[in-house]
């Protein structure tokens, strides 16, 4: 008996499988719901209700808990489609793959790499989505399942699965088409062609209902088609989904602009024994199942980045450069002996002397006058400052108005700016078409180096269908 287990935002799945040769016959599916804000975008900030919900699992279902592998999904997976040579080692591959990520990692050292292979290139070379994962959010899963007595056998990525599936299917090499994998609030959207993932986007889901956020599925569409064109690739007639419902499927098609594709629920637990009791959510889960036990993984990545860091420890020559250096204290020993036999006499006149009081009263008089300066100096320093700081406040804000007004280009209209501090802070009020729209136009923002950080502070609809919304933007005051 196996294990797969997946934790979403709203709950933890334990997905109980068997084995016969590829094919997998399902034998069990529970679920541990979690509390709002426990887990977001695959960050656990609250790692307690985890724990208890598998513990209690774990007592009344102990036969669960024998064979289990995690498949970790959310915003802390970096990938990317890179070029290697055909001929390198896995060290090689292990640092290209983190200097790929270095730009967009506070931590590159630290990061676990995997890859999978994606296609080879006239040149010989070969084409892998590279994935990264932060050691910090690894080490969180890894502590989780410990304290409650589960033992990992594997970790996989999400990417990793849906890559497997479609690689042992023939009948997806035939046609280019576009898979939307939707998981909770997280669309991640991929371009297939002649079965080989050419490129994927992954996107946030806004909305209180699934009407709204089966919209942002059909807005992240249309990018999807925009790309597809840019890169001349061929166009695809087939969208296919994992997560939808049959319910949300049928919004889908109903809201679409676009007539010409083809939109279906991918039937990826058709025909599978025992299949009948997974929701249409439990894909991932499902897709981790089917991964050999022989692949590597995660855990593999953690083992290499530990060896990594061993082998590029300098080596230790301290045998030799130890002799070399106790002769060279002997001399120095030697010499020094004979040189304070000499010194002594005039350390002890010089002592004399810098005690004597006309030396201590002159001395206290300079400390007096180097404090007096020291504090004078402080001051004109602060005062320099605050002075250079406000003659480059003016500029500093245009450059931030001019960048928030030509990023919205024709898309945003900008209604107001207020600024609420000296410090580069301002409030905007603007309007867009759709909140896709405002959405693409907040993380583009979010990539400029002038700006710190944005924060929303409240949006609407209006009565003609436009989205508003107010966002807080803070300009790095270097």
């Amino acid at each position: 008996m196996k294990t797969s287990i997946h934790i979403s935002t709203y709950m933890v799945e334990v997905l109980t499988y068997r084995k016969s040769g590829p094919r997998v016959i399902v034998k069990g599916y529970d679920t541990i719901a979690l509390p709002e804000e426990c887990v977001i975008n695959g960050v656990i900030l609250d790692g307690t209700p985890i724990i208890e919900g598998l513990r209690s699992l774990r007592r009344s279902k102990p036969r669960l808990f024998k064979d289990v592998s995690l498949v970790l999904s959310g915003s802390f997976v970096y990938a990317k489609r890179i070029n290697v040579p055909s001929k390198i080692n896995k060290w090689m591959l292990f640092q290209a793959i983190r200097d790929e990520f270095s730009d967009i990692s506070t931590d590159s050292e630290n990061l676990i790499c995997c890859h999978f292979p994606l296609s080879t290139n006239k040149d010989g070379s070969k084409q892998i989505l590279a994935c990264a994962v932060e050691r910090s959010h690894t080490d969180t899963y890894l502590a989780i399942m410990k304290a409650a007595g589960v033992e990992l056998n594997k970790i996989h990525l999400a990417e990793h699965a849906i890559l497997h599936y479609f690689d042992d299917e023939p009948e997806f090499k035939a046609q280019p088409f576009v898979l939307n994998l939707v998981d909770d609030d997280i669309l991640t959207s991929m371009i297939f062609q002649n079965g080989i993932s050419v490129f994927q986007s992954r996107t946030r889901l806004y909305g209180e209902d699934r009407e709204t956020m089966v919209r942002g599925t059909l807005d992240g569409l249309s990018g999807i088609i925009q790309f597809n064109k840019s890169q001349n690739f061929e166009e695809f007639y087939h969208c296919l989904f994992l997560g939808l419902s049959d319910a949300d499927l049928d919004l889908v098609r109903m809201n679409t602009a676009y007539p010409e594709i083809h939109f279906s629920n991918l039937e990826l637990f058709e025909g599978v024994k025992g299949a009948k009791i997974l929701p249409p959510n439990a894909h991932i889960a499902y897709l981790n199942a089917l991964i050999p036990d022989g692949e590597t993984d995660v855990l593999h990545g953690i083992v290499l980045s530990e060896r990594l860091k061993k082998r590029n420890k300098p080596k230790k020559v301290w045998i030799p450069v130890l002799a070399g250096v106790v002769a060279v204290l002997a001399c120095v020993i030697a010499v020094l002996w004979y040189l304070v036999a000499g010194v002594n006499y005039e350390v002890r006149t010089l002592t004399d002397y810098m005690n004597s009081p006309q030396v201590v009263s002159e001395r206290e008089e300079l400390n007096r006058l180097n404090y007096e300066i020291n504090r004078a100096t402080t001051a004109y320093d602060e005062a320099v400052i605050r002075i250079e700081e406000k003659e480059a406040l003016p500029l500093l804000t245009r450059q931030l108005i001019d960048t928030i007004v030509l990023l919205g280009g024709d898309v945003i209209t900008i209604s107001s700016f207020s600024f609420t501090d000296t410090q580069g802070t301002v409030r905007i009020s603007a309007s867009a078409a759709t909140e896709f729209s405002a959405s693409n136009y907040v993380d583009r923002l979010r990539s400029q180096r002038i700006i710190e950080y944005i924060e929303y502070l409240g949006y609407s609809y209006d009565s003609a269908g436009s989205f508003n919304f107010s966002i807080e933007v803070k300009m790095y005051n270097e």
